[in-house]
């Protein structure tokens, strides 16, 4: 019956949606300050913003901003932080794995999740700045608005700015007024969410507000992978003992449990002459052969390109949904403001805590393989566990391992592990080359767990400032900004199976800023900032990557957790002290029309990787030219920007090895095992492997947005949002970086001679998302009576991914296009009412769809040619693999909320 009830709801809301796209595609909201009395008075509603910790309109600051309210978000159904993205187009945030994400703004990328690295993107939630990419989840309810400052934005907000900052603006207690809302959703994938606020005034002068969130939702794929379970709870209290002071005390708690990680299935592919054929294994109908194929997996391995979208159960065991990330997190906020004669005092001062343990599952999902491939088993030396002892049994690595091979024909785990040895299991190939024809094969190894992650984080800041009252917006020729402020971030990181990492890290930050703005004449404004910071980082632990703890001779992925001991550990400490600033010029030419050009600079502090290296800062500085402007009385509001970035001391993880028994002649760069051959490699056959950060060289980036809202009447707007950027790597020397970092640690860098290193195939080099993106929409609103109906569609465009280059740095170099381009609409329905309900009253029914028409374009598309096997490529030049993600399913569900 349920079944049904769905399917009868999707196709009537499929044909509601179709409808509103036969009036006008695609569309956000617009605030309307209209009522149907006097629908020939409407205009855009002025927005308010605090960017320059300072109350402004937003037409009236010259800076490149976007604000996301609740009506727009409500619209879009945009309840996580990682969606957020979808509003503005020159952002991108990606979740890597249940709740890891990682924020870039104009393509500045973090690159790393790690807890103890540094950020790009500045993510504050009322102020007070969430240091950790992996706390970001559980926060967006019972919000004013969220505040996007795109470029750097060091003078006023310091650390993690380099690329913006992103400011979550909860709603604060009204003093006087009883009030608060409720709303309960539920969707596709059996989503639920319940979310209410309820605000309390106590007397004249002091009021409460409590709010709070729930959300859970199944995985979009049929194993039921990157299921959310997330709830928020914050309580306010506001104080105004006079008409000059206020207090603001605000306390939060949130709680996630994402499990199973995240996949959107499989999509394998072949370009060139290369072809997927029939597996032959399905030829052996005996299910107590060892190379039986599944049932399950039989239709996959047919031949021709797998298109298994959110198909994830016919390869995936039950050990996959062992991955979880599990974080909780508290903070506390107090504000204090005094006004004087002359300008406000503001004094604020936050702490945020998070406990988090994350577990990583490494799945064994099928591949390709050539035509004829074979399994091969070796055993190698190994560290083996007694878990009744919690000892470790170091095998004698000797350089002459007594390998073992046996073919497709036998079972895993036939062959016998030797004391002190463990088996690993992989495809081999000695058929002739070049290969033309690939099989769909099994993994090698099941879903297994390959990391447990602890991370505590403890993070307080003070701030003291203060603000003109005086402002250039309301007229005066001046207005001034000072402060100082105060920061300890402490992150303890503990990870053991494939790393073993003890990792402490701790930040002071002091720094002093100000900005002044003076409009002497002709309504020219000229504004200046300047920030410095002294920063002091301080490392203490380890990190060992060399095949230790694993647990089963059986079975070289089944792996117990190897403690470390405090003498290893080592204690480094970096300081940096440096400045940022800005100068920005705009030209109020009309009460609505305001040019202005922009210079500022960021500087991101410099990060450390796992065994304590150091690196310098990275800096940006940025060069912007921008106009925001309202036309046709108010009725139109265009606003554009073009920038351009100079990126200097480029930050980019590396993996940077040193090979125990040589080189690989054939294919430099790669090394070589203790029996002369290529493959299989482990840890073992390195002097060292490290995963480290490095400055490997500059880049030039530089892009242009539009946003455009038009109400052309009372009852329909328009939006247009759109971004375009290219990016090319300057001065990029990847190699040397390398050997130097390997010099410094007393190895030699082998990796350094991989031909994709070499500094002349990177100069000019493209990198960053799709160049063009962006959104188009249109809103519909009709009133009857006190009742209003609102229907809202919007399509999105991603344009062309990025081309690939393919044998970077050979002779035989060529390109492969990128990711083709693709639309996504998205639309909804709802119906406010007051009939019947108190005085105050509203209740509000929405339903929406998002990715209405279900497509299933690829959200990214990566070629392969580099296939090789004893050390030689089975591919011609112009032949190889493709593999790729899709984007996510469609959605629909229902609201239902009451405002009183």
């Amino acid at each position: 019956m349920g079944g049904k009830v769905r399917l009868l709801f999707k196709y009537w809301l499929l044909c509601c949606l179709s409808l509103g796209f036969v009036l006008l595609t695609l569309g956000t909201s617009s605030s309307v300050q209209a009522q149907e009395e006097d629908v020939d008075e409407f205009m855009l509603e002025e927005v308010v913003v605090t960017a320059e910790k300072r109350e402004a309109e937003l037409q009236k600051i010259p800076m490149d901003i976007a604000v996301v309210r609740p009506d727009d978000m409500e619209i879009l159904n945009i309840h996580q932080v990682e969606d957020i993205d979808k509003l503005m187009p020159d952002m991108s945030i990606t979740n890597f794995a249940s709740g890891m994400l990682t924020i870039s703004i104009r393509d500045v990328e973090t690159q790393y999740w790690n807890p103890t690295s540094e950020a790009t993107v500045a993510v504050h939630l009322d102020g007070v700045q969430l240091t950790r990419s992996t706390g970001l989840e559980g926060k967006l309810y019972d919000l004013e608005r969220v505040e996007t400052l795109k470029g750097p934005q060091g003078t006023l907000y310091g650390r993690g700015a380099t690329a913006g900052s992103m400011n979550i603006i909860s709603k604060k207690p009204d003093i006087g007024e009883f009030g608060g809302n409720i709303s309960v959703e539920y969707g596709s994938y059996n989503r639920r969410r319940l979310e209410g606020a309820l605000n309390i005034p106590a007397t004249e002068k002091l009021a409460f507000r409590l709010s709070g969130n729930s959300l859970t939702r199944d995985g979009y794929d049929d194993a039921n992978l990157g299921n959310q379970d997330m709830w928020g709870v914050r309580a306010q209290m506001r104080w105004e003992p006079t008409d000059t002071q206020s207090l603001v005390i605000a306390v939060d708690r949130d709680r996630t449990d994402n499990k199973g990680g995240y996949s959107t299935g499989v999509y394998l592919d072949t370009f060139g002459d290369v072809e997927i054929v029939r597996n032959p294994a399905l030829d052996i109908i005996d299910p107590t052969d060892p190379n039986y194929i599944r049932e399950e997996m039989r239709p996959y391995l047919q031949g021709g390109p797998v298109m298994a979208r959110f198909e994830d159960d016919w390869f995936i065991s039950d050990a996959a949904l062992d991955q979880f990330n599990r974080n909780n997190s508290w903070g506390i906020k107090a504000t204090y403001d005094k006004e004087f004669d002359f300008a406000w005092l503001t004094v604020e001062y936050g702490y945020r805590t998070m406990r988090e343990h994350k577990s990583f599952v490494m799945n064994g999902t099928p591949g390709l393989q050539p035509l004829g491939a074979y399994l091969q088993s070796m055993q190698m030396p190994d560290a083996t566990y007694n878990p009744e002892t919690g000892r470790y049994a170091v095998a004698d690595e000797d350089s002459d391992w007594p390998y073992q091979y046996f073919t497709m024909n036998q079972p895993y785990g036939s062959l016998t592990p030797m004391d002190g040895y463990s088996i690993m299991n992989s495809y081999g190939y000695a058929g002739t080359t070049p290969v033309t024809q690939l099989i769909v094969a099994p993994s090698t190894y099941d879903s297994v767990r390959v990391t447990l992650d602890y991370t505590w984080s403890r993070m307080y800041q003070g701030e003291a400032r203060l603000a003109s009252n005086a402002t250039v917006a309301d007229g005066d020729k001046y207005e001034w900004l000072a402060g100082t402020m105060y920061m300890h971030d402490y992150v303890y990181e503990r990870a053991r199976i494939f790393e073993n990492v003890d990792n402490q890290v701790l930040l002071r930050e002091y720094a002093v800023f100000g900005q002044a703005s003076w409009a002497p004449f002709a309504n020219i404004n000229f504004t200046g900032g300047y920030r410095y910071t002294w920063d002091t980082k301080t490392f203490y632990g380890n990190m060992t990557s060399d095949d230790h703890g694993y647990g089963n001779p059986a079975d070289w992925w089944e792996r117990y957790p190897m403690d470390q001991t405090e003498e290893v550990f080592g204690l480094t400490e970096a300081k940096w002290n440096f400045s940022t600033y800005k100068a920005n010029i705009s030209w109020q030419a009309t009460d609505d029309i305001m040019p202005y050009i922009q210079y500022s600079k960021g500087v991101k502090t410099g990060n450390v990787d796992r065994t304590g290296h150091f690196i310098e800062p990275e800096t940006l500085d940025s060069y912007e030219i921008g106009l925001r402007s309202r036309l046709f009385n108010g009725k139109l509001q265009v606003n554009a920007t073009a920038y351009r970035y100079d990126y200097n001391n480029y930050n980019e993880w590396h993996t940077v090895y040193g090979c125990k028994y040589g080189q690989n002649p054939d294919s430099l760069g790669t090394c070589l095992n203790a029996s002369g051959a290529s493959s299989p490699i482990t840890n073992a056959d390195y002097t060292r492997n490290i995963y480290t950060v490095l400055n490997v060289g500059a880049a030039k980036q530089e892009g242009a947005n539009i946003n455009a809202v038009w109400m052309a009447t009372a009852s329909d707007s328009f939006t247009l949002n759109g971004s375009w950027s290219t990016n090319r790597r300057k001065g990029f020397d990847v190699a040397n970086a390398m050997r130097a970092y390997a010099e410094s640690m007393g190895f030699i860098a082998d990796s350094a001679d991989q031909p994709q290193y070499d500094s002349d195939t990177r100069n000019n080099e493209r990198f960053g998302s799709r160049a063009v993106k962006g959104y188009v929409g249109y809103t519909r609103t009709m009133w009857f009576g006190k009742d209003l109906l609102t229907f809202n569609t919007m399509g999105f465009y991603q344009g062309k991914g990025r081309d690939q280059i393919m044998r970077q740095g050979r002779d035989d170099e060529f390109l492969m296009p990128g990711s083709p381009d693709y639309w996504t609409f998205d639309a909804s329905i709802s119906y406010t009412s007051s009939w019947g309900m108190p005085e105050g009253t509203q209740a509000n029914l929405r339903v929406y769809a998002n990715n209405v028409f279900d497509r299933d374009h690829l959200s990214s598309r990566n070629y392969s040619d580099y296939m090789t096997f004893n050390g030689v490529r089975v591919f011609d030049p112009g032949n190889g693999t493709v593999s790729g993600s899709y984007i996510d399913p469609r959605t629909i569900g229902i609201v239902f909320g009451v405002n009183f």
